[in-house]
């Protein structure tokens, strides 16, 4: 088997309480980490790949995780 590259570099980021809860829940209902949730959205949206969860209105509030590049 081979492993993944070894990562090395962090990336940060300031939320509000808020919004931290909805990345939490948009992570949950994947069955991922925030950490693998937030590597998975930001190497997707990079590369162009917007995933479909991603673009589908979320029941609270109506908001839309929408990329915009």
């Amino acid at each position: 088997m081979v492993k993944p590259p070894l990562r090395t570099k962090t990336l940060g980021t300031k939320v509000s309480e808020e919004e931290f809860a909805q990345l939490e829940a948009a992570a949950s209902e994947r069955g991922l980490t925030l950490s693998e949730w937030c590597r998975e959205t930001l190497l997707a949206s990079g590369n162009g790949h917007i995933h479909q969860h991603l673009q589908r209105p979320r029941a609270k509030g109506g908001r839309l995780w929408r990329w915009h590049h």
